[in-house]
């Protein structure tokens, strides 16, 4: 029970990051460097397909659980009676 909450607090995690970024960077496409880039070095409206926005959520979250798969492991061979010792 408690691997897979670490594992899947850690792909919401991941998808959490996935999203701001994707937010952000259509921010910044859209509102700053977009227009910027298309006055000054008249380059092409740049847009996203949405085919790349899902893998990037998709490798956001497989990258989060790969990197919480060792404490998961950890948690595996770990008995609740010795990690509570060590807090105290």
């Amino acid at each position: 029970y408690l691997v897979a909450l670490v594992l899947g607090e850690a792909v919401l995690l991941g998808l959490a990051g996935a999203l701001l970024g994707l937010a952000l960077s259509h921010l910044l496409i859209r509102g700053v460097l977009g227009p910027l880039l298309q006055e000054a070095l008249q380059f092409p409206r740049v847009d996203v397909p949405p085919r790349v926005m899902l893998s990037a959520l998709g490798a956001g979250s497989l990258l989060a659980l790969l990197a919480a798969g060792l404490p998961a492991l950890r948690l595996i061979r770990t008995e609740v009676r010795e990690a509570l010792g060590q807090v105290t």
